[in-house]
């Protein structure tokens, strides 16, 4: 009997202990020290929740900068890639689709605007894609003829360029929503 009342005891604290305490504890040091990312680095314009700076958006838009694609329509609860393969016919289908969107043959366009990231959610783009997409973009708001507007959206892009974690890990990157946010502001 004494050894069940032990087990019980243990059992009681170690559920404390993992289901309660711990949890608070992480909670509260991620809440003093990382407020912005443990409230899910999310974007505000003017006092209005726009997004999270860690998903994509489906910018769809002639004059907006578009993200890669998506494998599950942007949709954070179904996070995941398409799992098809180098061979698959789907993927061949899916890229020419794409190339066509942007009028272009597959091998003049970045490979970020054909390929959906491994999440399906990558808020970032390369500074290559966002400069492919920088025509069409001048085009549809009308500043196409504008040398002015193209070297203020050429700074933007230089502007938005993150670069590569801690130094050396992965690659310079854009966040789309934060530079399509900047460039309503600016053009």
């Amino acid at each position: 009997m004494r050894k069940l009342l032990n087990i019980i005891r243990l059992f009681i604290w170690l559920s404390l202990l993992t289901g309660l305490i711990y949890p608070l504890l992480i909670t509260g040091v991620a809440q003093l020290f990382w407020r912005f990312q443990a409230g899910g680095s999310l974007l505000n314009v003017q006092g209005v929740m726009v997004g999270s700076h860690l998903l994509a958006q489906n910018f769809t838009g002639e004059r907006y900068f578009w993200p890669r694609p998506s494998s599950q329509e942007f949709d954070p609860m179904r996070s995941g890639g398409s799992n098809l393969g180098p061979m698959s016919s789907e993927l061949k289908r899916l890229v020419e689709e794409r190339a066509k969107r942007l009028k272009r043959t597959p091998d003049d366009i970045p490979s970020e605007l054909l390929f959906a990231s491994g999440s399906g959610l990558d808020p970032h783009i390369g500074p290559a894609a966002a400069y492919y997409q920088l025509e069409r973009i001048l085009r549809a708001r009308g500043l196409a003829d504008d040398p002015l507007a193209r070297i203020a959206l050429r700074e933007l892009i230089e502007e938005s360029v993150e670069p590569r974690s801690f130094g050396f890990l992965g690659t310079t990157r854009i966040n789309v929503l934060e530079l399509n946010y900047k460039l309503d502001g600016r053009l």
